[in-house]
């Protein structure tokens, strides 16, 4: 995952994190620019599905449901794609910080 600084654009190292939620995570980053010196708090924030878990947590799912205004839990409940999901799969990318 790739942040920039907000103030000169460099690169900024994720330099730890802690977890607030199951659905939230709080990064703590570095500018890389030594002229900037910027440190920063991001947050990174699951915010919808794009296609249903096979496994799905129902308290996550409630959440996810809240967040779009109930369309979720209706696609979820009839096993289909949401229809502002993409139509083209993409490369999921795992990351850990």
């Amino acid at each position: 995952m790739k942040m920039n600084c907000p103030h000169c654009g460099a690169v900024a190292h994720i330099r730890s994190s802690r977890t607030v939620s199951r659905m939230t995570r709080e990064l703590y980053c570095q500018c890389t620019n030594l002229t900037c010196g910027h440190t920063f708090v991001g947050l990174v924030e699951v915010v919808r599905t794009l296609s249903p878990s096979s496994n799905p947590d129902p308290e996550i799912a409630k959440q996810l449901a809240a967040r779009s205004g109930g369309a979720e839990a209706t696609y979820l409940a009839a096993g289909q794609t949401a229809p502002n999901a993409p139509s083209t799969p993409h490369s999921a990318t795992a990351w850990t910080a």
